[in-house]
């Protein structure tokens, strides 16, 4: 379900979650991707560091992102199983 919420996130807004370059200037103040590590990025993905900036995500709806933030839980044991992911409003109330 992480990589399903990873994938979610990245066709609502149009950029990956952990290391798009908004992202990088907003948490880590890089001024230029290569300045990523692969370590930095590696502890990006394991705390689940991302962000819903108002830019790109000001036309999404609150329980789409509450579906993504779900998905990308980076606790195992509270992250949505597959069918709770299906009966989550955002997907269940589409007609």
């Amino acid at each position: 379900m992480w990589s399903a919420g990873a994938v979610l996130y990245t066709m609502l807004c149009g950029y990956q979650p952990f290391y798009a370059e908004l992202y990088l200037k907003n948490f880590l103040y890089l001024s230029n991707i290569s300045s990523l590590s692969t370590k930095d990025l590696i502890e990006m993905i394991k705390e689940a560091r991302y962000e819903f900036d108002e830019e790109s995500w000001s036309n999404i709806s609150e329980p789409a992102k509450d579906l993504v933030s779900r998905c990308l839980d980076p606790n195992y044991k509270t992250r949505l199983l597959p069918s709770e992911a299906l009966m989550h409003p955002w997907i269940a109330n589409v007609k």
